[in-house]
């Protein structure tokens, strides 16, 4: 792999080749080094970060801050407990109040970004294995950027085990998780690998593709992106954890978790 220098400086490169309507093939060699992982900013094993003290929202560290997954924080809802031990698998576990009243598990991290540099191009890279159904309503994974123009991207997917569905997060106004019939449900017993390709412009965001256990699935969705003047210039990344009603522990295993930013 080309080191972040000299990968950065190839960016820059070929966004100026790109930008002056060269042939197809210089489209063709600019995604190709970027699907790869040659191109571009990368975050890597980010299974293996620590979860932050009293659980604030600190850069490269794992928490669970404020009022999020539904209840927690100021909410007046009764919230579980959780667990979280890194590794080159990390283990996440929770247990929901009861009664359960939408009781989710939102898990994030803030990363490093480069304010020099406005990237509209992810591959976000996961590894789940959930260890038994039983206890579950969904699991969702998501990343978000707010650029310096504080408009916010956001890209998440949803496994909806009830509805055995996939679907995406429209973001904007009404919010709303939208299922996608071209894609079959995966099997939630086997260990799940997951990349999903996602464009950002001005003021849109595209959710590419969508790749479960090496077959890749074009989605194509574009939607609007929000103008969020409450938020600072950031960049994250999550997953969640949603029990159902049983009240059972939840287990999560989670691998191999990259996100490629150019």
């Amino acid at each position: 792999m080309l080191d972040l220098q000299l990968a950065n400086d190839l960016d820059i490169a070929i966004d100026a080749y790109i930008s002056r309507e060269q042939p197809a093939y210089a489209q063709a060699f600019a995604k190709d080094a970027f699907m790869s992982g040659s191109l571009g900013k990368v975050y890597p094993g980010l299974q293996r970060a620590a979860m932050a003290l009293n659980n604030k929202e600190i850069r490269n560290l794992w928490g669970q801050p404020n009022n999020v997954g539904n209840t927690g924080g100021p909410s007046a809802r009764a919230h579980g407990t959780f667990t979280w031990t890194p590794g080159e698998t990390g283990i996440f576990t929770c247990q929901a109040a009861m009664p359960n009243i939408e009781d989710n598990f939102y898990y994030m991290m803030p990363l490093d970004v480069n304010p020099d540099r406005e990237p509209n191009w992810f591959v976000d890279s996961r590894l789940f294995r959930i260890v038994d159904l039983s206890g579950w309503q969904a699991l969702e994974w998501q990343f978000q950027r707010t650029g310096a123009d504080l408009i916010t991207h956001n890209c998440a997917y949803q496994l909806s085990i009830p509805s055995k569905q996939v679907r995406y997060f429209k973001y904007t106004n009404p919010q709303a998780w939208i299922p996608i019939p071209s894609i079959p449900f995966p099997d939630l017993t086997l260990p799940l690998s997951i990349q999903g390709e996602f464009r950002t412009g001005k003021d849109i965001t595209t959710h590419v593709s969508l790749t479960l256990n090496g077959k890749k699935y074009d989605v194509g969705v574009t939607q609007p992106a929000n103008d969020e003047r409450r938020n600072l210039p950031k960049l994250t990344i999550a997953f969640q954890v949603d029990p159902n009603k049983l009240g059972k522990v939840c287990s999560l295993q989670v691998g191999d978790t990259e996100l490629r930013a150019a």
